[in-house]
């Protein structure tokens, strides 16, 4: 009985009915074409067990491993507002989509961290060995920061940055340092495609893509972009300036 048992658990740990993938579940949600989804899923999953399957570093050496090894993968050129259908297709993408990436192999992979939010960027901070770590997920080079000292600068650095568009943007009154869980990245996923089609002027899809990111993850940069938006979908003078979104900070 025992053996058998053992045969059972066995099985359920090859097949990945043991790993967390509720993240991952959320992003291929994202993709508006089937293929996409299935393509997101099979292509992060083979990665982690393949990964797993040849685990045998400290915890902090193996995280380090899949950082790297996940962004030679999977991100190939970075751009402003990118979709999950363009991650999928073509590896382009923000610090949003690969800190929504980056984190849905975490989860796969059973790592404790937390997404952190600021008004233009996002990040990882990644616990490994009861150590934390900053995976900045635009840098493919030296994007895991292990200094207490360099993880404290990111952060200011981060939280205090103004929109890089500087005199053409809009900049928010408040700064943001915020946890943002899982099931919420699609929210932060329809802002972001909600500023892009701002600065389109596109004031229509914008206010629809805002209503949809309001239902999963509220915040109060959507008001601020809402109220452009609204006066300018009614306005015969167009607004002039253009409104930075998160992933508009690159590390």
């Amino acid at each position: 009985m025992k053996k058998f048992t053992l045969l059972i658990l066995q099985l359920i740990a090859l097949n990945g009915f043991s790993q967390k993938t509720e993240i991952l579940d959320g992003l291929a949600q994202m993709c508006t074409e089937t293929i996409d989804q299935v393509a997101l899923k099979k292509n992060v999953l083979e990665f982690t067990d393949n990964l797993s399957s040849r685990r045998s570093t400290s915890d902090v050496q193996f995280l380090k491993k899949v950082f790297y090894r996940a962004h030679r993968k999977f991100l190939k050129d970075y751009q402003p507002y990118s979709s999950v259908n363009q991650l999928v297709n073509n590896g382009r993408y923000d610090c949003l989509t690969a800190t929504s990436l980056y984190s849905s192999i975490l989860e796969v992979l059973g790592f404790n961290f937390k997404i952190i939010e600021t008004n233009y960027h996002i990040f990882i901070l990644a616990e490994a060995d009861g150590k934390e770590f900053l995976l900045e997920t635009t840098d493919g080079f030296a994007g895991f920061i292990s200094s207490e000292e360099e993880i404290s600068k990111r952060k200011l650095k981060y939280q205090n940055s103004a929109s890089s568009n500087y005199n053409n943007s809009f900049n928010y009154d408040f700064l943001l340092l915020n946890e943002v869980k899982g099931n919420q990245l699609a929210g932060l996923l329809y802002f972001n495609q909600a500023v892009k089609e701002f600065n389109l002027h596109n004031w229509t899809s914008c206010l629809a893509l805002l209503d949809q990111s309001q239902k999963i993850y509220p915040s109060p940069r959507i008001n601020k972009i809402r109220k452009f938006a609204s006066f300018n979908s009614y306005s015969t003078t167009d607004f002039p300036k253009q409104l930075s979104s998160i992933s508009e900070s690159k590390n």
